[in-house]
């Protein structure tokens, strides 16, 4: 029996991933423009955050007879694929804007790591154009924030 596996070995990067990032609290600036200071909304998300992790390290510890560690599975494919679309995506922002380089994000991903066919390449891009254009409504118009335009779309309405 093996209580390390693949889940508490992610648990505990989790862990202290959580751990920097409560680190990295007290370099909030103390506001208060409001009726809360500015550190209340990060507080709450790192404890419900870190509630959760410590959850998911538990249950992973539990003795597991067939699988054991193994580097050489650690790292599946399909993380690769999403963090370099994701940079791809990060690093194409100021140039695509949210619109077009979000719903060209969203919907590489859904291709790269689901079916190729053409019925669910279509559905993919329905979902993509779908949940940006939502995030995009949500954002500008519920939460009065500006989200990059990029300059493509800047030269094409102007």
């Amino acid at each position: 029996m093996n209580f390390i596996n693949k889940d508490s070995v992610v648990g505990l990067i989790l862990l202290l991933g959580c751990g920097a990032f409560i680190d990295a609290l007290d370099d909030i600036e103390r506001t208060n423009y409001g009726t809360m200071t500015s550190n209340v909304w990060p507080t709450i998300v790192l404890s419900v955050l870190t509630t959760l992790c410590v959850i998911y390290f538990l249950t992973s510890l539990k003795p597991v007879q067939s699988e054991s560690f193994n580097w050489k599975t650690f790292f599946p494919r399909n993380v690769a694929i999403v963090f370099t679309l994701f940079a791809g995506f990060v690093y194409s922002l100021p140039y695509l804007g949210m619109l077009i380089g979000g719903s060209t994000f969203v919907f590489l991903v859904l291709t790269m790591i689901g079916y190729k066919t053409l019925k669910y390449m279509l559905i993919h891009m329905c979902i993509a154009i779908g949940s940006v254009a939502v995030m995009y409504v949500v954002f500008t118009f519920g939460l009065s924030v500006m989200l990059p335009e990029g300059e493509l779309l800047y030269s094409l309405m102007y």
